[in-house]
């Protein structure tokens, strides 16, 4: 999605007379794989202070420095890190290709 459509959704919602209760900004996907996710997620955090921002992810990507950002946003809820193969043999039984 474009960022201007992106940021014109966000405002969008933030006019709602009733706020929004959650939002996840990726549904199937690695949010932190978006180029400008820390620019999403701050234009959420302050245009949509109470609603709950919630963030699936495998965790692949979830460095100190990600998780030294996510601690400034005021709305997260959840950060729910998705796990299905931890050790490599486990992995290529699962998904049937090398780890």
């Amino acid at each position: 999605m474009p960022e201007a459509l992106f940021e014109q959704a966000v405002r969008d919602i933030a006019g709602w007379k009733q706020p929004l209760i959650e939002i996840v900004p990726t549904n199937y996907g690695e949010w932190f794989m978006h180029p400008d996710w820390w620019e999403q997620a701050k234009l959420i955090d302050g245009l949509l202070p109470k609603t709950r921002l919630v963030l699936p992810t495998t965790g692949v990507l979830v460095t100190d420095a990600v998780v030294t950002k996510l601690a400034k946003l005021k709305t997260l809820w959840w950060l729910n890190i998705s796990v299905n193969a931890f050790f490599a043999e486990t992995y290529e039984r699962i998904h049937h290709q090398p780890a």
